[in-house]
């Protein structure tokens, strides 16, 4: 028993390993998820070096190496994300605005001198890669560091990463993460369905036809030419770990490399302003904390989302409704923090996780959707039809003749 568990405990046991936490989206909401969760691999052991642009600053994390990049939060000099929504601009617009603004960050931010530093360590120096997927351009990096990699959202990914990684993809079902949508009624109209497809396609020939291919020409830029085009190398990712939960997501089959997490920040308890906790503390009856966060200003939103905001939170379930959503919420094996860890820690055990990846992944569509095998059926099929026509032809003609040649000469007659 005792040799059992050593065994057990050798295999699972993970050495100390160098990993690159890559972050760049200038945005406290998107940086306090992953903050959690680079603290964590390093107070596991782990040597982490984590490029971001809201360090932790915290010097009693002594494996952690962080490369601060705030300078990515002059973007908001340039954008305003306030009326980047779908409603202002578009679905396709809002996507331009966010990739744009995304790869405007990114430049200030590698024009560091610790990033360029970073850049000239060899190629085997780190173990493991995870690399925040919202700029196709951020996987360049493997151009540079030849490590596993997994792709890391602080939300749901894009539909284009669940179809690199042969997860099904339904525009209308799955729609993209930037349309409206909700989760609970799947009841939709068939002007929502052509919308939602109108959507998905759109998006789709963005992405393969433009998107990708400057994000090829900046990675190309930012970390020298790769062995893989970016569209290989992001299909080629060992993990996506997207940030979901089934409940209040539109509960979508993954792959077994796309893993769900949440609830990763749950030990954190930051202070609130004094005024705003007494209105908390104050209401009798309960209250609604409703934030937009800090890339978004609400005097800048147009007046009416504004509205729409309000109407929404009118009809907001009540708290029993919201109680029973908790716990089911929180009724899960393992924290978020430990099932996150876990695995990171697993693709640098096994160096990789190419064989989770699903086979649907790697063939064409037409072998997908069984195209060829419809297509060797319908011919079968069209074939047997031609030869029961030409043998009934063949069959009923003489006899027709026969028939035809009788009767004439009895008319005769």
């Amino acid at each position: 028993m005792l040799l059992h568990m050593l065994l057990i405990f050798s295999f699972g046991a993970v050495d100390c390993a160098k990993i690159l936490f890559f972050t760049y989206i200038p945005s406290v909401s998107h940086q306090y998820v992953f903050q959690s969760i680079w603290k964590e691999l390093s107070l596991r052991g782990h040597e982490v070096t984590a490029i971001a642009t809201d360090p932790l600053h915290d010097t009693s994390l002594t494996n952690l190496r962080e490369i601060d990049v705030s300078v990515g939060y002059k973007t908001f000099e340039k954008f305003d994300y306030s009326n980047l929504s779908s409603e202002a601009v578009g679905i396709f617009g809002t996507t331009d605005g966010f990739i744009e603004s995304f790869m405007y960050a990114l430049n200030l931010e590698m024009q560091t001198e610790e990033f360029q530093d970073l850049l000239k360590k060899p190629e085997d120096y780190f173990d493991l890669l995870i690399v925040e997927t919202h700029n196709p351009t951020a996987f360049g990096i493997q151009n540079k560091f030849t490590a596993p990699m997994i792709g890391i959202s602080s939300m749901a990914g894009a539909n284009i990463l669940y179809e690199f990684l042969g997860s099904p993809v339904h525009p209308i079902l799955y729609p993209e993460v930037t349309v409206e949508q909700d989760v609970t009624d799947f009841n939709l109209s068939l002007s929502t369905k052509f919308y939602r497809l109108f959507i998905g396609l759109g998006l789709w020939l963005k992405y393969n036809f433009h998107y990708f291919q400057q994000a090829e020409i900046d990675a190309q830029k930012y970390f020298g030419k790769g062995k893989h085009h970016i569209v290989d190398t992001i299909r080629n990712l060992d993990l996506l770990l997207v940030n979901t939960n089934p409940i209040f997501s539109n509960r979508r089959p993954n792959a077994p490399n796309i893993i769900e997490y949440y609830n990763v920040h749950e030990g954190r308890r930051n202070s609130m302003n004094d005024d705003l906790q007494k209105i908390l503390d104050d209401a009798k009856e309960g209250a609604i904390y409703f934030s937009l966060g800090t890339n978004v200003r609400f005097d800048h939103v147009q007046g009416n989302i504004k509205q729409a905001i309000l109407e929404a939170l009118g009809e907001l379930p009540y708290r029993a409704r919201v109680q029973e959503l908790r716990s089911i919420f929180l009724d899960q094996p393992m924290s978020g923090i430990d099932r996150i860890i876990w695995w990171c820690e697993y693709v640098i055990r096994h160096k990789g996780a190419k064989h989770l990846r699903s086979p649907s992944a790697d063939i064409p569509l037409y072998e997908y959707f069984m195209l060829d095998v419809f297509a060797v059926i319908f011919t079968a099929l069209f074939v047997m039809y031609k030869i029961v026509i030409f043998a009934v032809r063949r069959l009923v003609g003489p006899l027709g003749g026969r028939k035809n040649k009788e009767a004439s000469e009895k008319k005769t007659n």
